[in-house]
């Protein structure tokens, strides 16, 4: 006897953030990254703020001149600031340049560690990395700022940099938009100062030069972050891990019967779904969880098949990169008719 059964899959990819507030103490520019008040100046009035450095600007960005910079003590290579609509957008510390891995991957971790004891032992961190080594992010979100921690290796050269993005509240009628971030859907993106609006979906975000792919109408568009309210760089943040996932994963299901039991007329086939979920991404995909409802008619015998469903979900964890793993639904008994009659599929 010949019969269907069906499935649908939600995927849920990421890290969840968590809000909280902190206080650090000055040391040498310490204060450029945690006295929040001149992050709502434009740099070149920041910059005033802090009449002991010494600075230089080029381009709208604005770097201190000083060769000797140390961040909590610690020894740090460059910083720079930009601004647009009248505030600051980033902050950026040069933290690590070398050829050296193991140098490298040493300070990594002393940062890591660093930042964690800096936010708290409440502090959240949410990391992804690649296994070629190409790119490695550890992002800490805040009450008023995200921090991430960006490692790269290009050409056998390697660096780390310290990034801290403002958060700044919108304005009422911005703030009673609701965003979802148990999928990717189209909403209202902003300009900095929240004058300026569009429709679109975002498809691709590039974590190392900060810039977006969003869909608008026909057409795809390329927007950095620095043209996008704080709103949105919020809403990036969180749905960064599910756009990875989307771009990066692949489900392939497979459908699975036992063999039937038969019990007088009835005949009843134990049935269940193989889904193997392949990254073909060079990242790491973090917490990855596979929803699913199955769909199947049932014979009732002597009436007509009903129509049923069963949902369950599988907890994968975190995907390694250009890695396969599969995983099985629960098991469905779906009755069959085993004499002429009515019969379910």
């Amino acid at each position: 006897m010949m019969y269907m059964s069906s499935i649908k899959i939600t995927l849920l990819a990421g890290v969840a953030t968590l809000s909280m507030g902190h206080a650090f103490a000055n040391t040498n520019i310490d204060g450029l990254l945690t006295e929040g008040s001149h992050w709502d100046k434009a740099c070149e009035a920041a910059s005033k703020d802090f009449p002991n450095i010494e600075w230089e600007s080029k381009g709208g960005v604005w770097s201190i001149k000083d060769d000797d910079l140390k961040l909590w003590n610690r020894n740090v290579e460059t910083f720079k600031m930009s601004s647009s609509s009248g505030k600051i957008r980033h902050l950026t510390v040069g933290i690590t340049s070398t050829d050296s891995k193991p140098v490298f991957l040493e300070s990594l971790e002393t940062w890591k560690a660093v930042m964690n004891s800096r936010l708290g032992e409440e502090g959240r961190e949410s990391a992804s990395s690649s296994s070629k080594g190409g790119v490695i992010h550890v992002r800490w979100r805040q009450e008023s700022y995200l921090a991430s921690l960006t490692g790269k290796e290009e050409s056998g050269k390697y660096s780390l940099t310290l990034n801290y993005r403002p958060i700044s509240e919108p304005p009422a009628s911005v703030a009673k938009e609701q965003d979802q971030f148990d999928g990717i859907y189209e909403r209202t993106f902003y300009s900095p100062d929240y004058a300026k609006s569009f429709r679109g979906t975002i498809v691709q975000y590039d974590e190392q030069n900060m810039v977006a792919k969003i869909e608008k109408g026909n057409s795809v568009i390329s927007v950095s972050l620095d043209q996008l309210s704080d709103r949105d760089a919020d809403y990036i943040d969180r749905v960064s891990g599910l756009l990875a996932a989307s771009n990066g994963l692949a489900l392939q299901i497979s459908e699975v019967k036992d063999k039937p039991d038969k019990n007088g007329r009835a005949i009843t086939v134990n049935t269940r779904f193989d889904l193997t979920l392949v990254n073909n991404s060079p990242n790491e995909i973090n917490e990855v969880e596979l929803r699913y409802d199955i769909f199947y008619k049932e014979d009732t015998l002597d009436g007509a098949p009903v129509l049923k469903m069963t949902s369950g979900s599988v907890q994968l964890g975190d995907i390694f990169a250009n890695y396969r793993e599969t995983n099985s639904t629960e098991g469905v008994g779906i009755v069959r008719e085993s004499s002429p009659g009515l019969s379910g599929g």
